[in-house]
């Protein structure tokens, strides 16, 4: 593979020592404590200006699934071993729509970010649950929404190696007093949408599409207390070894 391709890569990430400098966070709320965590650790001598400029960028998109589980921080710090990681999005972030269900008005959307920031870098991608609630079609239009967001990338970046993470969605009750938006009567229709999106995704060269992720959990990781509808927990019996399948994946596509 050729390591001056661009590249982007969305999903979250895993634990160990990180530069401030290796990893920059945007949009998520408390960025800033991840950046003073960071700096703590500066001195690392695996994190050296010299070794750093070996290493090819990455952008990484993620939406509170990442967030809810502690992914976002482990996986962006476990790629920054490997990557010089750029970590994008935030609650609600839809692939190519902003306001309504997705992140408030005026966005951004997975898309827009990722346009600013992906040039020369790799992208790797796990967003996408919000683009399936019921007040945003319960998944009818799916797959073109990531068609969207890929097609926008190669035109914004064109050579740019993408790792795409499909949402692992498992429905059920959710907490009470909290909008069912992926109720479990909807369950099977949005995981269809996701499926196809996924399978798309796969077919295409430069794309590593990592689906099926449903097979990683139990139903229980999505129900309190471990987590909630359509989101696991720290808890969670899967999260160990998905978050292993997306390290894979993107050093797989990626390095």
């Amino acid at each position: 593979m050729n390591s001056a391709m661009p590249w982007i890569l969305l999903l979250g990430l895993a634990c160990g020592m990180i530069d401030a400098s290796k990893v920059s966070y945007h949009q998520m709320s408390d960025h800033q404590q991840l950046s003073q965590q960071g700096s703590q650790r500066n001195h690392s001598h695996l994190h050296t200006t010299e070794f750093q400029s070996l290493l090819s960028d990455v952008v990484t998109i993620m939406d509170s699934q990442a967030e809810e589980s502690g992914l976002y921080f482990e996986l962006n710090r476990e790629l920054s071993s490997f990557f010089n990681v750029i970590a994008l999005g935030g609650a609600g972030t839809c692939l190519t729509r902003t306001g309504g269900a997705c992140a408030g008005s005026p966005g951004p959307s997975a898309l827009s970010e990722a346009q600013t920031k992906c040039s020369g870098k790799k992208v790797i991608l796990w967003a996408g649950v919000n683009d399936v609630k019921v007040a945003n079609g319960g998944g009818a239009g799916y797959t073109g929404y990531l068609q969207g967001f890929i097609n926008g990338i190669r035109q914004a970046c064109p050579g740019t190696e993408i790792v795409v993470i499909q949402p692992p969605l498992r429905g059920g009750p959710p907490p009470p007093g909290y909008e069912p938006e992926w109720p479990a009567a909807s369950e099977a229709a949005m995981n269809a949408a996701l499926d196809q999106g996924c399978s798309w995704a796969h077919g295409e060269a430069d794309v590593l599409a990592v689906c099926n992720t449903n097979r990683f959990f139990a139903l229980s990781d999505f129900r309190p207390p471990a987590g909630r509808a359509a989101h696991f927990g720290s808890s969670a019996s899967g999260r160990a070894a998905f978050k292993d399948a997306i390290i894979a994946a993107a050093k797989e596509k990626l390095l």
